[in-house]
């Protein structure tokens, strides 16, 4: 596989900014994506899934040698870290071609430690998560990063998951209360909440 060459800028926080370099347009791969933790990160997953089927993409499972793995991790539960490490090394097992993409909580807080492990290409915050299709389908492997803005976001794509019999519906993200024993705020930023023409339409 031929990489792309990437650049980071490094601020005195230590936040990491990708600058965006474009890779060569891929065959038509297979993807498969996995939800851990909250009902938010199914709703997003869901999204996710029908993001990549209206580019053309084809959902399979695990056991199936997906070319893409993309997993929406969670740092918020107990086990939470340990199961994306037993996740990525089971990946690895079944097929150490298949390209990993960790989107979630948990890379926004451990970023440059999770792109160190075998096979993961891309590293995602939650504020570039939105972007995550694009991401993966355009640019070059890297980690992506961006300050959280506190404004209201939109959502183009539903979560509308015909596997499950009910819709995740999200309309807020983040937190503004520094609890001590929670992570929250750091890993999705302050509260926002979605449009709400966007969440009637």
């Amino acid at each position: 596989m031929q990489f792309a060459f990437w650049r980071h800028v490094v601020n005195k926080k230590k936040q990491c900014y990708n600058l965006y370099p474009m890779k060569k347009k891929s065959r038509n791969e297979r993807i498969s994506i996995i939800s851990q933790g909250c009902r938010l990160n199914h709703s997003e997953t869901a999204q996710l899934i029908n993001e990549f089927k209206s580019n053309g993409k084809i959902e399979v499972k695990l056991n199936e040698a997906p070319d893409i793995v993309i997993i929406n991790t969670c740092t918020v539960t107990e086990n939470g870290d340990k199961d994306t490490i037993k996740l990525i090394n089971k990946i690895n097992k079944l097929n150490t071609n298949t390209k990993i993409a960790l989107i979630g909580c948990q890379s926004q807080i451990k970023q440059r430690q999770l792109f160190d492990y075998k096979s993961v290409h891309w590293v995602i915050g939650n504020e570039e998560k939105k972007d995550t299709a694009d991401i993966i389908l355009n640019r070059a492997p890297g980690l992506y990063m961006n300050k959280f803005e506190k404004k209201p976001f939109f959502q183009h794509v539903t979560s509308f998951d015909p596997r499950h019999t009910r819709v995740n519906l999200k309309i807020q993200d983040g937190c503004d209360f520094y609890c001590a024993f929670c992570i929250i705020p750091f890993a999705r930023g302050p509260a926002r909440s979605r449009d709400y023409y966007n969440i009637i339409d």
